[in-house]
């Protein structure tokens, strides 16, 4: 069975968050007088989902099919988990350059994602750090080198970069708002890992045509420096007046998750119903209900707010079952 991703409509996604307890310290009834939804990209597809699906969907326009699809990844990645059952599904080979030893060699077991991604016929080789992160990095802002395709005796593979973060993710995700009124909203909350899915939407036509929302994009990582960089190259500065970053709500860094952050994750999903994780999702919706808390009292704001909901359950697992 084939998957068409470019199907994919997020718009009918949006749900208006009904808050159902007591538990994030306020009574529903404050809550619900908020007009906040959740644009559900966890529901688009029970495993491409999130962005990944507006990635993909720009590199499956643009990728030669016959030939083997290579990308990279940590343990629990999103976009390699979605590659591998891509693949298996419109009959593509695939093959994951994942960071770290393999574990099997320790005699530890595969994370549950990289499992998965086994039994969907993905090939997986694993890359000491140093050698990882030399990689990956220099593949941020475009396909793989001839040297790292030699080095890894694959110079006949499509190669796409970490998180899908190339132009045609990009060029995917700038329908990520698709079929929305973003006018109808003071601020949108979204996340911001290797700047693929952030790049998309700010050169939408939704956002582009939009007059007075608010984009706040959340690192989740410490990424001052070099995503304003990226965001330079991928869009320049003309959609910017309007984007605020959450630098201060990374945690830490890249899947860095204290204990409160969780405890923020599991009372959410009592509260509202709906599921979030601490590596991306959690560290949104986290920031904007700090800032509506802070300012409810002095200068209210976010009254009228559009969640992005990720996506990437599927690597929340190991903590959901400890």
């Amino acid at each position: 069975m084939t998957i068409d991703l470019v199907a994919c409509k997020a718009s009918v996604f949006i749900e208006p968050i009904h808050f159902r307890s007591e538990v994030l310290g306020y009574s529903p009834g404050v809550l619900n007088q908020l007009a906040w939804s959740c644009l559900r990209l966890d529901r688009l597809h029970h495993v491409i989902n999130g962005n990944k699906a507006f990635k993909l969907a720009g590199y499956a326009a643009e990728l030669n099919a016959s030939k083997p699809w290579a990308s990279f990844g940590g343990a629990f990645s999103n976009h390699l988990h979605a590659l591998a059952y891509y693949g298996q599904k419109q009959g593509i080979e695939t093959i994951g350059f994942v960071r770290g030893e393999d574990p099997r060699s320790l005699r530890q077991s595969l994370s549950p994602t990289l499992e998965d991604c086994l039994a969907w016929g993905m090939h997986l080789h694993f890359l000491p750090r140093s050698l990882y992160r030399s990689i990956s990095q220099h593949s941020r802002l475009g396909m793989a080198s001839k040297h790292e395709q030699q080095s890894a005796l694959l110079e006949d593979a499509e190669w796409i970069p970490e998180g899908a973060c190339g132009m045609p993710g990009i060029r995917g995700c700038t329908r990520l708002f698709q079929g929305i009124q973003l006018d109808e909203f003071d601020c949108i909350g979204i996340a911001a890992a290797t700047g693929g899915m952030l790049a998309g939407a700010l050169q939408s036509e939704e956002w582009r045509t939009s007059s007075q929302v608010k984009l706040i994009a959340v690192p989740v990582l410490k990424a001052k420096g070099w995503l304003e960089k990226d965001l330079l190259h991928y869009t320049g500065e003309s959609y910017w007046p309007r984007l605020e970053f959450g630098w201060e709500s990374h945690w830490g860094g890249y899947a860095k998750s204290p204990e409160l952050l969780k405890t923020f994750c599991e009372e959410w999903a009592i509260a509202t119903g709906i599921p979030i994780e601490p590596t991306y999702t959690g560290k949104v919706f986290y920031h904007c209900f700090k800032q509506w808390l802070e300012g409810r009292e002095t200068e209210p704001s976010h009254e009228s707010l559009l969640l992005v909901h990720c996506g990437g359950l599927q690597a929340n697992r190991p903590w959901i079952q400890t």
